[in-house]
């Protein structure tokens, strides 16, 4: 139709998309994540509205505060459109604040800052069931993190520092997007069981739970609104930097956090279209 597509190019053995993505998160400050994705489209499978593409990539991110990461992901479609894999590797290096626990948390005061190395992967799988948009999960995670910091911070044990992560996560998804890039209509929830294990390689025992949904609809022809809630929580023995905290555009990542969190955001997508000559 003469507008810009890249989809021809990208479908073929040798096509990638270059990716520059702004990071304008608080609490690691402003950067960029830089990747390359190798994208292989499918046609739509039965009764579905969109079948999710193979997605490849790998890339890296860094911040002003001194952030840095490298990562490499595959997102796989088997079985016509059936069958979802995933599997990726990490290396990580995060700077933050700490701003306390629950109770114990101190609003208007300056956080206490911290540094935590995490470097590990996760592979995991999710099955349709029948004709429905209901998806059966399960992945696998395992990594190894460490953390440092110059003063104590309050109500958190020192053997939160030195950890290695081992768990199974089982999910169970609504998908009814009609898109998987920037959906435009439907409802899409998903709910998770982290539990992580020493049997599985970890160093401790516990489990969170974690909810997520999300709504899409057209207000007009270029126009959507779109909404996202979220509630968490988590046992004890859960490391402090995987406790539950607010994410909000505009909040500061962890800057709230506790035994669980939940948050509710809407905003309005206005789709912008440009031809080139």
């Amino acid at each position: 139709d003469g507008w810009l597509d890249l989809s021809q190019y990208l479908d073929t053995a040798y096509g990638f998309m270059p990716l520059i993505v702004p990071i304008t998160e608080p609490a690691v400050g402003y950067g960029a994540v830089g990747a390359v994705v190798f994208i292989d489209r499918h046609g739509p499978g039965k009764e579905q509205l969109y079948t999710r593409p193979n997605i490849a990539s790998v890339g890296g991110l860094a911040t002003e505060n001194g952030t840095r990461g490298a990562f490499g992901l595959h997102l796989g479609t088997w079985m016509d459109g059936r069958l979802r894999t995933q599997a990726g590797v990490a290396d990580m290096d995060v700077n933050l604040d700490f701003f306390g626990l629950g109770g114990d948390r101190r609003p208007g005061e300056t956080g206490i800052g911290y540094a935590i190395a995490a470097r590990g992967g996760v592979a995991g799988a999710s099955y349709r069931v029948g004709e429905t948009p209901i998806w059966v999960g399960l992945r696998y995670t395992l990594a190894s993190t460490s953390v440092t910091t110059a003063a104590q911070l309050p109500g958190v044990a020192s053997s939160d520092f030195d950890l290695d992560l081992g768990g199974l996560t089982p999910s169970l998804t609504l998908d009814m997007r009609d898109n998987f890039f920037t959906p435009t209509r439907g409802w899409y929830a998903d709910l998770s069981f982290p539990t992580f294990r020493e049997a599985l390689g970890g160093s401790r025992n516990f489990e969170k739970a974690e909810l997520t949904a999300m709504h899409y609809r057209p207000l007009g022809k270029s126009t959507f609104l779109s909404a996202r809630a979220g509630a968490r929580t988590s046992s004890d023995g859960t490391p402090f930097y995987l406790r539950p905290y607010v994410a909000l555009r505009g909040v500061q990542a962890w800057r709230y956090q506790g035994e669980e969190a939940a948050e509710l955001e809407v905003e309005l997508r206005w789709q912008v279209h440009c031809r080139f000559s």
